[in-house]
């Protein structure tokens, strides 16, 4: 003889599986890039500005190689998908400024992902700017 497991209606069974969702933090494991967010995180959080002129900025740190090494791999991802577009939409040739340039805007984004993924609004150097 089995025996019968008690139904639960259909209010009683979400509101306990709410509760056990808010009682046990999700462990969500963000990718950008294919790169582990938290180790982007902490590649970002090593660098500093190192020079500023005419308007720009240069990043230098030393982190963790791993997270150095994430953060370069996914920028190259983003890189190598900026320039297709380029190419597919504008037909330029590829200069060693436009190259700079999807370089610079790799990071932005690939930053601005790592920040936003888990809710850090303002880049370590962006403080240090403004003190």
């Amino acid at each position: 003889m089995t025996r019968r497991q008690p139904q639960m209606s259909n209010a009683s069974r979400q509101s306990a599986e709410r509760a056990s969702t808010l009682q046990t933090p999700a462990r969500r494991h963000f990718l950008i890039e294919g790169e582990p967010a938290q180790l982007l995180l902490s590649a970002v959080f090593a660098l500093q500005v190192s020079a500023s002129s005419d308007g720009r900025r240069r990043l230098a740190g030393k982190g963790d190689p791993a997270a150095m090494a994430a953060l370069r791999r996914a920028m190259s991802r983003l890189e190598a998908r900026l320039e297709a577009y380029d190419s597919a939409h504008g037909g330029f040739a590829p200069t060693e400024a436009s190259s700079r340039r999807r370089m610079c805007e790799a990071f932005d984004i690939v930053a601005k992902r790592a920040m936003d993924a888990y809710g850090i609004e303002q880049a370590p150097w962006e403080l240090q700017l403004a003190s």
